[in-house]
């Protein structure tokens, strides 16, 4: 199939699925006659050569579950109306050349699960109306040029999985503490951006500590600068390379067990770092020449560890070293 998509097509009015996806050989732009189309379910563009601006009529379909255009040359901004098409779960605009600011107007779409929009030119801040999309479970932004701070109200996104905003380098500020409020979310990507602080007590001292976290927490090779973040519990740990400006990440081996260093316990709290807190225990027990024995680490739940061997320190954010005494081993 080659060509544009002919006109006569618009007028089919019980229309509910509009696929033309990697058929790359049509190419066009989307007419404004697509508002008649007000029965679709499901518009599929992406892997054309298709381009052009999305027309203001998509808000006519307020029916529609499924929108991909991704892989394609469409141009210009998310048009405002776009927070009309309230039925829509799944969107994806992958890898187009759109530009613009994410319209407010998308704090309308509750029902929306999936959101990929990452590898665009994008800008402007992440509207603070996000937080309003409460079935969002996938939020894929990244390689963007998004600004300032992450909105607090992503803390709200009950539902949400996976929050991927790496490569947006002027994304700035810390990380807001209400990402500890996502019980949900499995997957966290802040690399390549210019977000600091310690995250260890937002992410890695949580009971629902996500699975896999990139973030900025190591320096380059042979570089005596500190790393943007800390960050104990991160899966990998990137960096910005100063000559080429491409982001690093390297794998951390086993990151949720964090031994203690320098009268710290980076990371307690959460049963996934016992050996780092039953560390602790260990080198102050030492210390006071108590011998260890005079502790059962087997009969102590992980929690008990924790809490018997750090203690988080409020002005600081970190997991410090508890002072023992005889008296506290009983």
């Amino acid at each position: 199939i080659s060509g544009t998509i002919p006109d006569e097509l618009y007028f089919l009015t019980n229309l509910q699925i509009m696929d033309f996806g990697s058929c790359t050989y049509i190419d066009g732009t989307i007419s404004t006659h697509i508002g008649r189309l007000t029965n679709l379910l499901e518009v599929g563009l992406e892997l054309t050569t298709m381009h052009g601006e999305f027309p203001s009529e998509i808000g006519l379909l307020t029916g529609l579950k499924s929108w991909q255009s991704y892989y394609s040359y469409f141009s210009g901004s998310l048009p405002t109306e776009i927070g009309n098409m309230t039925s829509l779960e799944y969107l994806d605009v992958t890898e187009t050349v759109m530009t613009g600011s994410l319209p407010t107007e998308l704090g309308n779409l509750v029902n929306l699960e999936y959101a990929y929009m990452y590898d665009n030119s994008f800008a402007g801040l992440l509207p603070t109306e996000i937080g309003s999309m409460e079935s969002l479970e996938v939020f894929y932004v990244e390689n963007c040029q998004f600004h300032g701070h992450i909105p607090s109200e992503v803390g709200q996104l009950a539902n949400l999985r996976k929050l991927y905003l790496h490569g947006n380098k002027h994304l700035n500020g810390t990380l807001p503490s209400e990402i500890s409020n996502l019980s949900n979310l499995e997957e966290l990507s802040i690399g390549g951006t210019s977000i600091v602080g310690n995250l260890d007590p937002i992410l890695c001292l949580a009971d629902n500590m996500p699975d896999y976290i990139w973030a900025d927490c190591a320096s380059p090779p042979g570089d005596s600068v500190l790393s943007q973040v800390t960050c104990s519990c991160c899966s990998e740990c990137c960096y910005t390379d100063d000559h080429s400006g491409d982001v690093e990440c390297e794998e951390k081996s086993n990151p949720a067990h964090t031994m203690c260093y320098n009268n710290e316990c980076t990371s307690c709290g959460n049963e996934r770092f016992v050996s780092s807190c039953a560390g602790c225990i260990d080198r102050n027990i030492s210390s006071l020449g108590i011998p260890p024995k005079w502790i059962d680490f087997d009969a102590l739940t992980s929690m008990e560890l924790c809490s018997g061997s750090c203690v988080l320190e409020e002005t600081s954010g970190m997991c410090k070293t508890r002072n023992f005494t005889a008296s506290h081993l009983g």
